[in-house]
Formats: structure tokens, C-alpha cells, sequence
């Protein structure tokens, strides 16, 4: 706790991680294993669930870094939100990045 305001505590866990491994890339469809790439950080406070973590292959996990997530967002999100619909995948938690 600091200035008497308690940490968030954060959502882990192995078997959303693991799934998303078995998956091939959402970005370019790259056989697995995938990275579990966090749209929201854990660092910003991001969890291990669903709706935060996507598949992508080392390229596009870098690549997520590298640009930042606002800006890979605005390049690949449409494309990732299609390929989990067609695979009834949750929708991921993105709102926040369209401010």
C-alpha cells in the first residue's frame, strides 16, 4: 500500500497463458507456439484473461512493443478482433485504446 491507496491486485493465470500458446499468431496466422501477448500490460495493471491476452508469433510481439500498443492497435486490431469472432473467441477489452 502506498499513500494509503492498496494495489490492484492482479489476475494470474497459467491456463489463459497456456491456451493462447497453442494458438497460431492472430496477427499473420504463424503456427504456434504463440507468445501470449497482453493488450493491456501487466506492468499498466493488465490481467491474464481472455479479454486482454491475444496470440502472436515473436515478429508481432516485438512489433507490439516496439510501436507501442496504441499504434499496433490502430494497424492490426481490426484484423485480431475478426479472426477471434470467426474463431468465437472473446472480443478483447479495447475501448481503452481508442481514446
Amino acid at each position: 500500500m502506498r499513500d494509503g491507496l492498496a494495489k490492484k491486485r492482479q489476475i494470474k493465470n497459467p491456463e489463459v497463458l497456456a491456451f493462447y500458446r497453442d494458438l497460431p499468431c492472430e496477427v499473420c496466422g504463424a503456427r504456434p507456439p504463440s507468445d501470449p501477448c497482453h493488450l493491456k500490460s501487466r506492468g499498466a495493471g493488465g490481467d491474464d484473461t481472455y479479454d486482454n491476452v491475444f496470440a502472436a508469433c515473436r515478429a508481432h510481439h516485438v512489433l507490439q512493443h516496439a510501436k507501442g500498443v496504441r499504434s499496433f492497435w490502430r494497424q492490426f486490431g481490426a484484423r485480431i478482433q475478426a479472426q477471434r469472432a470467426h474463431k468465437e473467441l472473446p472480443l478483447l477489452e479495447a475501448q481503452w485504446l481508442e481514446d
